[in-house]
């Protein structure tokens, strides 16, 4: 279901330049009557939508304030037409005159119950929910000073998880990286899905090496064994499980392409990669949700128990080495991102759909 309140709050924002940007002009572009906007808005920020651009406008003059404009300009940017209602409006809101803001060391943002503020001379922060559904405290900081006389101090939901059902789980960045890798290498997988052996062969990247220890992978084939294959084994390793077992006898060309590799392998995890083939589809696609499940549930243990200094001997490696889970999970996702965004490139080439850009903006906001 769309955010209606982020476009609600995209008017305001938008408005700010707009000298006639009063109330029944906000209603009027939201489709609404201004007593339902108000309601609407008011209900789901604690502000009306003309209070709300107020505050907005005289957050983002602090900024022009501390950015070096003079009091005219900014006040004239906020809309005000005389510098003596200007800075009337900016006292009082800020607690200091405009002339002395710049200095004040005060914070741009004014108290407010949404966390709805400016950002840099175009900008806006709007919170997302919080883990247990708490509301973010206001921004103001130290010294601030509180909501004027009359206005409401009464707790309210966090803006996008209002007008919203249902309100999306909040993620933090380890589950946002590994469940994007993740659906990144799916998607891949499935691009592939439709070309031939012969073409998933093909060496089109000669010399191209993700990461040292694991040697060149110059075919789309390769490259997608090792995105899961790659799970595989640091997921045997992390959980004390025996190694993987090697696929499927090689074609010719990917018995070449192996026996190259093998000449280049260094020890660890990826000198088991050498012998492994090109399996079917299918057979890759169930391999990687094993393992992508396996990884993903390892990801959240660590960031939930805190273990991320929490070390292993690895013994898959050729003597044993010890790693830090931080440290397999940082490997895994940043050698993953250089070979899957190889492997789109090389798809493309070979002519499959590839169905997105693998940018995580498009992908969360596309969720």
């Amino acid at each position: 279901m769309a955010d209606r309140l982020r476009d609600l709050i995209d008017l305001v924002a938008g408005s700010l330049d707009d000298p006639e940007g009063d109330g029944a002009t906000l209603a009027r572009a939201a489709g609404f009557s201004r007593d339902h906007l108000d309601r609407l808005l008011s209900a789901a920020t604690g502000e009306t939508p003309v209070a709300l651009r107020r505050r907005l406008l005289l957050e983002r003059a602090a900024w022009r304030l501390r950015d070096g404009a003079s009091a005219s300009e900014a006040g004239t940017e906020a809309g005000y037409g005389s510098l003596a209602a200007f800075s009337r409006a900016f006292t009082r809101a800020h607690g200091v005159a405009p002339s002395t803001f710049a200095a004040s060391g005060r914070p741009v943002e004014l108290d407010a119950p949404n966390g709805v503020h400016v950002l840099g001379p175009a900008g806006l922060t709007v919170p997302g929910p919080r883990r247990g559904g708490a509301a973010p405290r206001p921004s103001a900081g130290p010294g601030a000073p509180g909501p004027p006389t009359g206005s409401s101090s009464r707790a309210v939901p966090a803006p996008s998880a209002v007008l919203r059902r249902p309100a999306p789980a909040p993620r933090d960045l380890t589950e946002r990286m590994v469940l994007h890798h993740l659906a990144r290498v799916g998607e891949l997988l499935d691009a592939a899905a439709p070309l031939s052996r012969e073409d998933l062969a093909r060496p089109l990247r000669p010399g191209f090496v993700a990461c040292g220890f694991e040697g060149e992978e110059a075919s789309a084939g390769l490259m997608a064994e090792r995105l899961v294959f790659t799970l595989e084994v640091w997921v045997a390793a992390i959980l004390g499980e025996p190694a993987p077992e090697p696929g499927p006898s090689p074609s010719p060309a990917d018995a070449t392409a192996a026996a190259a590799i093998a000449g280049r392998a260094a020890s660890g995890p990826g000198a088991l990669l050498a012998d492994r083939s090109v399996p079917d589809h299918a057979e890759l696609r169930a391999r990687f949700d094993r393992a992508g499940r396996a990884f993903s549930a390892i990801a959240r243990r660590v960031r939930d128990e805190d273990a991320w200094d929490d070390g292993f001997v690895d013994a898959l490696c050729e003597p044993p080495q010890a790693f830090t889970l931080g440290g397999v999970l940082s490997h895994v996702l940043t050698y993953g991102a250089v070979r899957r965004e190889m492997l789109a490139s090389v798809l493309r080439e070979l002519g499959a759909e590839v169905p997105s850009s693998g940018d995580p903006i498009e992908w969360e906001a596309g969720r």
